[in-house]
């Protein structure tokens, strides 16, 4: 660490005994072990992180404060990942998702159960690693969360290929790419929107094909009604005729005569009325004939809106897919120029490094080695100078042991970073 750093941790270790003798306040003497923690962290002293964020566990469950023990338990989950100590990570996740899921927070558990799902795929725990995913993906859908969605569709992918499942993992990754090319270009909203539109379509034709055929059983019931009432004026008539048989047996001419006149004349009103009921039937005939056929005409053509809507929505999809297999594959194209482009110029820089390793370790610290054995040359004959001369050369040879020192420290630090360039050109080959 950096002396601004090592300033730091002191600083805040004596806030936190400060905290502790004087006022006893937990919270912020649990502040000031969280930052020490942290700075250990950002230089890579997991251990010592591990160290200051156990003390601060440790305070936070003696005030019950629960959102600081969840954060301590995820920071520890991480911390004890990065040691490749997985088991510990697993359990302080466990910790954290508990205590996310006691509070319902939706947002802590994706982020509790995607992390736990890391851990759980170095242990090779694959089956439970993607039941973890697919509660994360459905939190994620029901906040519609696109970031979110995206991150549990490359996990899966990433589980099921490491868990040998060729096929689920090249499922979830084409979900992955499609996802992310549709998402960025900010199309899953306007399909969203077409499909919502299309079902309102669907339900409001389901709904005047109800009304049409409750209209419809309506019409038949009205013509059966009628078919009722002629069939009633049938049987009206056939009781007339036997009356009119009756008459001519038993009435005189004169009589029979008038009766005839008088039957004749209801005769003809049974007639008028039935003519009448014949074509009012007729017409309702004919008004269910039409109506059927509006209805018929009605269905087919909003079924061919539909279907042509949907003919439309699936060539734009396809578009879309096209487009996005187009793009991938040029960046796919464009991505080893780009490795190769790094590595001649990590080549260059590697070169250019020795050259300065070999000007600082020879040309450079020569002079300040002859001038070290100057002054120790100096010192053999101190006698033969005065006081303020020594103290002039004492001042003199302190400038040039400092010097040596940087100059060696900078060599170390040259050689660490050729090694390093080297590694990185050789992994990128």
């Amino acid at each position: 660490m950096s002396k601004h750093d090592s300033a730091v941790v002191i600083k805040n270790l004596a806030n936190y005994e400060q905290s502790l003798d004087e006022k006893g306040n937990f919270k912020d003497a649990s502040y000031f072990l969280n930052q020490i923690a942290y700075v250990y962290w950002e230089h890579n002293h997991s251990e010592e992180a591990i160290k200051y964020y156990h003390k601060s566990l440790e305070l936070n469950r003696q005030i019950e404060n629960e959102n600081g023990i969840a954060m301590l338990n995820n920071n520890l989950g991480m911390l004890y990942s990065d040691i490749e100590d997985f088991s510990q990570s697993r359990d302080y996740f466990m910790k954290t998702l508990a205590a996310r899921r006691s509070k319902n927070e939706k947002l802590g558990m994706i982020s509790a159960l995607i992390n736990l799902s890391v851990v759980l795929n170095n242990l090779k725990e694959y089956d439970q690693s993607v039941t973890f995913l697919l509660e994360a993906l459905n939190l994620a859908r029901e906040k519609n969360d696109v970031d979110q969605m995206k991150s549990c569709y490359g996990m899966l992918s990433e589980t099921y290929e490491k868990a040998g499942n060729a096929k689920q993992s090249i499922y979830y990754f084409d979900l992955y790419k499609t996802f992310t090319q549709m998402a960025q270009d900010d199309k899953m909203d306007k399909i969203m929107e077409d499909y919502s539109e299309e079902r309102l379509l669907k339900q409001k034709l389901e709904e005047e094909n109800r009304r049409g055929q409750e209209e419809l059983a309506a019409k038949q019931s009205r013509i059966r009604e009628i078919e009722e009432k002629r069939r009633s004026l049938d049987v009206k008539l056939s009781q007339y005729d036997s009356v009119n048989a009756a008459l001519y047996e038993n009435l005189t001419q004169k009589e029979l005569q008038i009766e005839v006149i008088q039957k004749e004349f209801t005769i003809k009103e049974l007639e008028s009325e039935r003519a009448i009921q014949e074509q009012n039937l007729e017409n309702e005939k004919q008004r269910r004939i039409r109506d059927i056929v509006i209805l018929c005409l009605m269905t087919m053509i909003i079924t061919t809106i539909f279907i042509a809507r949907g003919y439309r929505k699936a060539r734009k999809v396809a578009g879309y897919l096209k487009e996005s297999r187009r793009q991938i594959t040029d960046l796919n194209e464009n991505l080893q120029v780009k490795v190769d482009e790094r590595t001649k110029t990590l080549r260059l820089a590697n070169e250019k490094l020795k050259e300065y390793i070999f000007s600082n370790s020879h040309v450079i610290r020569r002079p300040v080695a002859n001038i070290i054995g100057i002054l120790n040359l100096i010192e053999t004959r101190k006698g033969n100078f005065q006081e303020s001369d020594l103290e002039l050369f004492a001042l003199l040879k302190t400038s040039i042991d400092e010097l040596d020192e940087v100059i060696k420290a900078s060599n170390e630090s040259l050689t660490l970073n050729e090694s390093v360039t080297n590694q990185i050109e050789t992994s990128e080959q």
